[in-house]
């Protein structure tokens, strides 16, 4: 610690240790003690205090009421929530140092936040935010399933509105060639064509994205189900470029097409 001192002028000493709470009706409650120092970003519960995750008021603890643990010899007071404070899928319950190094009989911390760039020192290990979140346990291959499960939607979604596109064009192939056999140049049809697309994806994508913020607002807390609005501005322009993608190759299609040759296709 004397040389992370020296290194950084601000770190953050914390500790994380898994555990058990029992309410005032005896009732036990899963979750991991989390205790900090140094920084305002971590929640700071004072002496026989616990600030707890929102997931645990839903599980009948409340404001004020008196808790325990075996491993501390004073009951603990909840004195607030806390949203979306979790470690491994477990609510987090933020207790104060002297509280938790009577909860793991030891005064040394286990890991040390400094927000720049850390020093090397020896007999430490150093770790960027993304390096940390692999070591947690089933971090990596939870992530790994579920952005496989991801990629392949954008995949066959992609696809499907692609393919979708096309089609759309491809039927009016009767109804290009007319146009063409009257005068209309390739990029004018191109232009209709772009532009139906862009007044469909947007109208699919407004009500897409409708119904997902309203699924947000109804679902109940316990399904972890988190829809930023980065990833749905990230999705929606994913599916114009893919929309623009499918028209434009119909429309290659249709550009090679005779217009004599396109009239008499639809006429039979």
């Amino acid at each position: 610690l004397n040389a992370l001192n020296v290194a950084h002028e601000n770190i953050t000493m914390m500790s994380i240790q898994m555990g058990e709470l029992e309410d005032s009706t005896g009732q036990s409650h899963s979750l991991v003690f989390v205790t900090s120092e140094g920084h305002e970003i971590f929640p700071m519960a004072e002496q026989n205090e616990l600030l707890l995750d929102g997931s645990l008021q839903d599980e009948g603890i409340q404001s004020g009421e008196e808790v325990s643990t075996r491993l501390i010899s004073d009951e603990l007071t909840v004195s607030g929530f806390t949203e979306q404070q979790t470690y491994s899928h477990s609510p987090a319950a933020f207790i104060h140092p002297d509280d938790f190094s009577e909860l793991v009989q030891s005064d040394s911390p286990q890991i040390v936040f400094v927000e720049e760039e850390a020093a090397t020192i020896d007999g430490l290990t150093a770790y960027s935010n993304n390096e940390f979140l692999n070591t947690l346990p089933s971090f990596s291959s939870e992530q790994m399933s579920l952005n496989m499960i991801t990629y392949f939607l954008y995949a066959i979604s992609g696809l499907l509105f692609a393919i979708f596109f096309y089609m759309i064009n491809v039927q009016k192939l009767t109804t290009f060639g007319i146009l063409k056999a009257v005068g209309v140049k390739t990029i004018t049809l191109f232009k209709m064509m772009w532009t139906q697309m862009i007044l469909i994806t947007i109208i699919a994508l407004g009500i897409a994205v409708g119904i997902s913020q309203l699924l947000v607002m109804v679902m109940p807390d316990a399904i972890p189900f988190q829809l930023t609005w980065e990833v749905t501005l990230f999705t929606s322009v994913v599916f114009i470029i893919i929309g623009f993608i499918g028209a434009t190759l119909s429309g290659i299609q249709i550009s090679k097409v005779e217009p004599m040759h396109a009239i008499n296709q639809g006429g039979a």
